[in-house]
C-alpha cells in the first residue's frame, strides 16, 4: 500500500512579541481588521446584543462585532450568542474568547495564542504526565472544558471564558456565568415538541445550506443519519450524495444497509456503500493528518478518513447525524435526578418502566435502584471490596454506569498498588467543574467531550481540502432547545420505542419503514480489532516505551496481560483504559513528527 501523505493545515499563531501581522489564517476562520485591531472568528455567531444575523455569510456579523469590541470589549463578549471562538488583537493586548458550546479550540501560553497546539511547542517543551493520566482514566469533558493540554505550560481556553494576554503581566481569565440547565417540565404536547424539534433542525440545516456549497452526508441507515439525510434531500436545491461504511460480516449491518438503501432510493440520494473488504488496512506507523489531541476513536479516522477524503468533493459540506444520541437518547440516569428532585417513592413508577424496557424483573431492578441511592463514594468502596463475587448486587451498570466504570484497572498503580475504585472515583469527580456550571447534578448527557470528538477523528482528513464537517445535533441552537424547551419525559420515555420524540419529528420526512425500525444496532468492533491485529507489533513497541516513561503508574506485567486480553476480545475496565492509552501513544508518535526537527526532542 502506498504511503499516505497529509499536508499540515494552515495555523493561526499570534505572540505578544509580534502582534502584527497575524500569521496565515487557518481553514474556516474569518478575519476582519480595522485601525490596528484584528479580529479572527472560528465558527458561527448567531446574534450579538439586539442584532440577529441572517446566516453564516452575513457581511455585517464580523464588522458589527469588531466595532462593538472597539467600544466595550467585556460587554461585547458577554452578549455573543453563538458557537464560536474568537481572537482579538490590538497593539496593547490579545483577547481570546470561547462561547459556551464551541468545539473550536484555542491554546495559549503566557506569551502566545494558536489554534494548533504544535505551534506553541518549543525546544524546551515537555509532555504533561497529568494530562496522560486524565486522558487514560477518561476524566469527564477533559478535552472540552479542562484547561489541561498534552503539553506542560500550554493551556486550553475553557468554554464561556475570556483570557487576556498583555506584555507586562500574567494572563487573566474571566469565566462568564451561565444559567444552569435544569430538568424541563412544561405543558408542551408531544406533537408540538416534535414539530419544534423539526423546525430547529431545519433552521440549522438551512443555515449551512446557505453557504452554497456542494453537500454530502453520512448515511448509516440508523434513525439519526436517516433523519438528517432525508431532510437535506428535501431542503437542498441540488441532489446530494451519501456514503456508508458497512461491515457485512455483522448481521446488524445488513439490516442497517437495507434501511440506508430505502432512504437513498425514496429521497433520490446517490449512496455509495463501502464494505469492510474495500477499506484498506491501516499502518499506524505511516504519516497521519495533524491532530491537536488524542482521541479514543482514532482508529475510525485512520480507517474511514481516507475514504471520506476521496469521496467528498473539495470545498464542500459533509453533514452527519452525530450527537443525536448524546442529547435525545433516553438514559437510565434520569432516575437519579428524579429521585433527588421528587423523592424515591414518586420515582418508583419510572423505575418499573425502565425495568420493563431492559427486560429485568421489577423487584430485582427496584432493589438495585435503592442501592444506587447510596452515597457514591460509599458505593464504589462496596464495589471494590466485592468485585470478586460472581453475583454482585452492587454492580449496577444500567443505573449508575459512571460508578461501575470505576472497576479496578489492573495495570494502573499508585504507590505500587492497583488503583482502587474509590481513588479513581475521586479523581474523575474532581474534574466536573464545567458541568457544574452548566448542568444541574445528575442531568443526563452532561459529558461534553462528544462535541469535539469529530474534530479529532474525521475532520483532520478533510480540512486541508476545505471540507467542512457539520453536526447539526451538536449545534448550540439544538442543545439549547433540547435543554430548555423539551419536557424530560418525551426524551426519557421508557414506555414507548427508544427515541420516540425523534421518530415523531421524522414523520413525513423519513420513509416510514425506516422511521419505525425497531433496532438501531451498529457495531464497529470488527473494524477496531482489524486495526489492533494489523499493528500488533508496533503497539507492543509503544507499550514498552510507555512502561519506561510512566513506570510510576504502569505495571508492566499487568499491562501486557490486558493487551493479550484485548486481542482476544475481552474488555473489562482494564482493557477499556488500555485502549485509551494506546490512542494517546499513537497520537504522540504522529504529533512529534509534525514538529520541526529541532523540537522533536519534546519528552
Amino acid at each position: 500500500m502506498s504511503v499516505r501523505k497529509y499536508p499540515l493545515t494552515k495555523a493561526t499563531h499570534v505572540s505578544l512579541e509580534s502582534l502584527t501581522p497575524v500569521l496565515s489564517v487557518s481553514q474556516f476562520c474569518r478575519r476582519s481588521s480595522r485601525q490596528e485591531a484584528t479580529l479572527l472568528v472560528w465558527g458561527d455567531i448567531f446574534s450579538l446584543g439586539g442584532t440577529t444575523f441572517s446566516g453564516p455569510n452575513d457581511p455585517e456579523a464580523l464588522s458589527h462585532l469588531l466595532e462593538s469590541l472597539r467600544n466595550d470589549t467585556k460587554k461585547t463578549w458577554r452578549q455573543i450568542r453563538g458557537q464560536c471562538s474568537c481572537l482579538y488583537v490590538t497593539p496593547e493586548k490579545i483577547e481570546i474568547f470561547r462561547s459556551a458550546f464551541s468545539p473550536h479550540m484555542l491554546f495559549f501560553t503566557k506569551h502566545a495564542v494558536s489554534d494548533q497546539l504544535r505551534m506553541l511547542a518549543t525546544s524546551g517543551s515537555s509532555f504533561s504526565e497529568e494530562y496522560v493520566e486524565a486522558f487514560v482514566l477518561d476524566f469527564p469533558s477533559l478535552q472540552f472544558s479542562s484547561s489541561r493540554t498534552p503539553l506542560k505550560n500550554v493551556f486550553r481556553l475553557p468554554p464561556s471564558t475570556l483570557v487576556t494576554l498583555t506584555r507586562h503581566s500574567a494572563p487573566t481569565e474571566e469565566l462568564f456565568p451561565k444559567e444552569s440547565y435544569q430538568l424541563v417540565e412544561n405543558n408542551l404536547s408531544l406533537e408540538d415538541a416534535a414539530s419544534q424539534l423539526k423546525e430547529t433542525l431545519q433552521n440549522i440545516l438551512q443555515w449551512h445550506l446557505a453557504k452554497g456549497k456542494t453537500v454530502a452526508t453520512e448515511l448509516s441507515g440508523g434513525l439519526d443519519s436517516s433523519f438528517v439525510a432525508s431532510f437535506l434531500a428535501d431542503l437542498s436545491p441540488k441532489p446530494i450524495e451519501a456514503l456508508m461504511y458497512a461491515y457485512r460480516k455483522h448481521p446488524s449491518h445488513k439490516f442497517s444497509e437495507e434501511c440506508a438503501q430505502i432512504v437513498a432510493r425514496k429521497k433520490q440520494i446517490n449512496l455509495r456503500v463501502f464494505d469492510s473488504s474495500e477499506v484498506p488496512s491501516v499502518n499506524l506507523a505511516e504519516a497521519a493528518p495533524y491532530q491537536n489531541e488524542p482521541v479514543d476513536f482514532f482508529w475510525q479516522g485512520a480507517l474511514f478518513g481516507p475514504i471520506c477524503r476521496e469521496f467528498v468533493k473539495p470545498d464542500s459540506l459533509l453533514i452527519t447525524g452525530f450527537g443525536c444520541d448524546q442529547i435525545l437518547m433516553r438514559n437510565n440516569q434520569v432516575l437519579q435526578l428524579l429521585a433527588r428532585k421528587k423523592g424515591i417513592v414518586a420515582s418508583l413508577p419510572w423505575v418499573r418502566e425502565v425495568a420493563r424496557s431492559v427486560n429485568r424483573p421489577a423487584a430485582n431492578f427496584t432493589l438495585q435502584f435503592l442501592i444506587s441511592r447510596m452515597p457514591p463514594g460509599f458505593l464504589v468502596r462496596l464495589l471494590d471490596s466485592t468485585r470478586r463475587m460472581k453475583i454482585n448486587p452492587f454492580k449496577i451498570d444500567e443505573l449508575l454506569p459512571e460508578v461501575t466504570r470505576t472497576d479496578r484497572v489492573d495495570w494502573f498503580i499508585k504507590e505500587g498498588k492497583p488503583l482502587s475504585s474509590a481513588l479513581l472515583w475521586n479523581l474523575t469527580q474532581a474534574e466536573k467543574h464545567w458541568e457544574s456550571r452548566v448542568f444541574e447534578a445528575d442531568l443526563p448527557h452532561s459529558n461534553l467531550n462528544y462535541l469535539v470528538a469529530p474534530q479529532y477523528v474525521i475532520q483532520p482528513y478533510l480540512e486541508f481540502q476545505g471540507v467542512e464537517y457539520v453536526h447539526p445535533f451538536c449545534d448550540f441552537r439544538m442543545i439549547d432547545f433540547v435543554y430548555t424547551q423539551i419536557p424530560f419525559q418525551f426524551i426519557h420515555d421508557f414506555s414507548r420505542p427508544y427515541k420516540n420524540l425523534l421518530r415523531q419529528a421524522m414523520l413525513n420526512i423519513t420513509p416510514e419503514e425506516v422511521r419505525n425500525r425497531k433496532r438501531d444496532e451498529f457495531s464497529f468492533d470488527g473494524y477496531f480489532f482489524s486495526v489492533l491485529k494489523a499493528n500488533e507489533e508496533l503497539l507492543r513497541d509503544f507499550l514498552r516505551s510507555a512502561c519506561d516513561d510512566f513506570s510510576d503508574w504502569i505495571d508492566r506485567r499487568g499491562i501486557f496481560r490486558s493487551f493479550e486480553s484485548m486481542l482476544f476480545g475481552v474488555f473489562s475496565n482494564s482493557e477499556t483504559k488500555l485502549a485509551r492509552l494506546l490512542s494517546y501513544l499513537v497520537w504522540k508518535h504522529h504529533f512529534k513528527n509534525t514538529l520541526p526537527s529541532d523540537q522533536r526532542t519534546v519528552q
